[in-house]
């Protein structure tokens, strides 16, 4: 505020403190780190494959190692995967979530979204091998999943996408 009249005026306000950044961490695939899941691997991944491995997990949780797959995992038009508890894929070539595609549960659970880091450098930094993140074009995250993206490799999230978790990244563009 300053004074009425001719003045200096108040103090200047202080400087903000910057915020500490953690490190990069590395983080690979090790089932030892995901106790109580069940894991159906894939070397094809499709909507289809995707939609019937969720199903195999019977409702429990369960981890989908895509590391196999060649190319990026891809859903658009109108494919939806229902979600009944707490999932984590793991993919080596990213993954592409577009059209009016998206992630659907009826009640809270998480979603692991996760293209490995398994550099052993020190201090870690990011290696982005192959593969980005992007989600765009109108893809969905139900209000009730709580997502979490890991990659070394660029996140690049589109306009007018509604996210509800956290993303650790190499690099990131948010629209």
């Amino acid at each position: 505020v300053v004074p009425a009249g001719p003045g200096a005026g108040g103090p200047a306000p202080a400087t903000p403190v910057a915020p500490t950044v953690p490190n990069w961490v590395n983080f690979g695939y090790s089932l030892a780190d995901w106790p109580g899941y069940s894991v159906a691997t894939l070397s094809t991944c499709t909507y289809t494959t995707m939609s019937a491995a969720i199903a195999g997990f019977n409702g429990g949780k369960g981890i989908i190692d895509a590391r196999g797959c060649s190319s990026a995992i891809n859903f658009s038009s109108y494919q939806k995967l229902d979600l009944t508890n707490d999932l984590v894929i793991f993919t080596n070539a990213g993954f592409d979530l577009q059209g009016s595609a998206g992630f659907n549960a009826t009640k809270a659970v998480s979603l692991f979204l996760i293209t490995p880091d398994y550099t052993t450098e020190s201090p870690a930094t990011p290696t982005c091998v192959s593969g980005s993140f992007t989600v765009g074009g109108g893809f969905t995250f139900d209000k009730d999943i709580s997502t979490i993206i890991y990659t070394p490799c660029q996140v690049n999230i589109g306009s007018g996408i509604n996210y509800w978790g956290q993303i650790f990244g190499g690099k990131t563009k948010i629209d």
